[in-house]
């Protein structure tokens, strides 16, 4: 009687379970990272006041600058968005590095 023995052994089976495990964290490394969290800001929107959406949007510019970080995007509608409600003129916006803003939606 002739038994064939299986050629992949218990070093070739942890081997392969390496190389998924390695391409997993990769996969999910790379998927976390390729998509830019984006800030929303609507002067006219009525929601959450929380820029996880247009519905739900930031109505006030200083507050997205406020909680955004490197890696974020910031989409403004269109309009017109000041520092400060008051007259002090020392007051102004103040860009975050790492964070695109783009505005006119």
């Amino acid at each position: 009687m002739n038994i064939r023995r299986n050629s992949v052994g218990p070093m070739g089976i942890l081997r392969a379970a390496g190389t998924l495990l390695a391409f997993a964290v990769a996969t999910v490394g790379w998927a976390s990272t390729s998509q830019a969290s984006v800030v929303f800001v609507d002067a006219s929107a009525t929601g959450a006041n929380d820029g996880t959406s247009w519905a739900d949007a930031y109505t006030d510019l200083q507050d997205a600058l406020a909680t955004a970080v490197s890696g974020a995007d910031i989409w403004v509608a269109a309009g017109t968005y000041k520092p400060t409600s008051t007259t002090d003129r020392t007051v102004s916006f103040v860009m975050v590095e790492g964070v695109g803003i783009y505005g006119g939606f």
